[in-house]
């Protein structure tokens, strides 16, 4: 069974404004703004439904996203406020920038535009006035907040990316990115090209990582497994002051891939024709329409001729 991250309970453990003022305190505007945003965001998480994704937030491989650039699918949010947290592995990873730390815990926060109010007052400041004093209209915003490895310290979002309603999540053309106050301190001192490129780099995990949720969920239509909070257990946190340890969920073509690949077998026999009883893979399949439709996984074979148990791993 999927075990739960728990990486938003850490995060709201770690990220205090006590800290971030601290961080920042030879600019106390600065300081100010970004205490407003980490409070906002301890609000987004703890009032956030929360999912746990695969490895870098691929629920598809490569050749199965590819398939999918042509995938009507919904640009609303499962939830008002969705948390998407994954695990990155970056053995044997190249590419990245000098100026890029390791980040192995990250956490995608999604916010619809709806569910932007009085109790988020920076946000709300941020989608009135960062566009020129032009809102941008319905949508959702996608933020990275992520655990750096080095310093052992989880960050609220330098920026977000804004995914308007309408659009096709899939092509990124019409999102627009908002830098935000730990931004403002982190990217200032940089030109504008490179300034928007690092922007980019920044939101481009996070912007991927939803737009893979979003993809699932119009092939499987939202069915997913349900892991509930310790209830005990989070009792015994709140007579600590600590914060609970919440409720997760994962997509059940997610929940099939999330096993680790087991020791291959020798081949015991059966075929096509007559196979033995099996597990097979969720898998895309297009339909003689046109149409990409998501085949849940199922068993298949008769159990007379024995049994194969196959268990996958999703690879970037």
């Amino acid at each position: 069974m999927t075990q739960a991250l728990n990486y938003a309970t850490s995060a709201l453990e770690t990220m205090t404004v006590l800290g971030l003022q601290e961080l920042m305190s030879k600019n106390p505007t600065l300081s100010k703004a970004i205490a407003g945003e980490a409070r906002d965001i301890v609000i987004m998480l703890h009032r956030a439904e929360k999912f746990i994704l695969p490895e870098w937030g691929r629920i598809f491989t490569q050749d199965e996203f590819d398939m999918l650039d042509d995938l009507h699918m919904s640009t609303r949010l499962p939830y008002p406020i969705t948390a998407l947290e994954y695990h990155c592995d970056y053995e044997g990873t190249t590419g990245l920038q000098v100026y890029e730390e390791r980040c192995s815990k990250r956490i995608a926060l999604c916010i619809e535009t709806e569910a932007i109010d009085d109790r988020l007052p920076l946000f709300q400041h941020m989608h009135t006035t960062r566009y020129h004093g032009k809102e941008p209209g319905e949508g959702f915003y996608v933020m990275p907040i992520a655990f750096a490895d080095k310093a052992e310290i989880w960050t609220p979002p330098p920026a977000a990316m804004f995914f308007p309603r309408g659009g096709n999540v899939a092509l990124q053309d019409e999102a627009k990115m908002c830098i935000l106050p730990l931004g403002d301190a982190s990217y200032d001192h940089y030109p504008e090209h490179e300034r928007k490129n690092r922007v980019a780099r920044d939101l481009a995990d996070e912007a991927l990582a939803v737009t893979h949720l979003l993809m699932a969920l119009a092939l499987d239509h939202g069915r997913h497994e349900v892991l509930p909070a310790p209830t005990k257990l989070n009792k015994k946190r709140v007579k600590r002051d600590r914060p609970p340890l919440y409720e997760y969920k994962v997509l059940d073509i997610v929940a099939d891939v999330m096993a680790p690949v087991q020791a291959s077998k020798p081949h015991q026999g059966g075929s096509h024709a007559s196979p033995r009883m099996h597990k097979r893979r969720g898998h895309i399949r297009r339909l003689t329409s046109g149409k990409n439709t998501w085949v849940r996984n199922t068993i298949v074979g008769k159990p007379r001729r024995g049994e194969v148990i196959k268990d996958y791993a999703v690879h970037e």
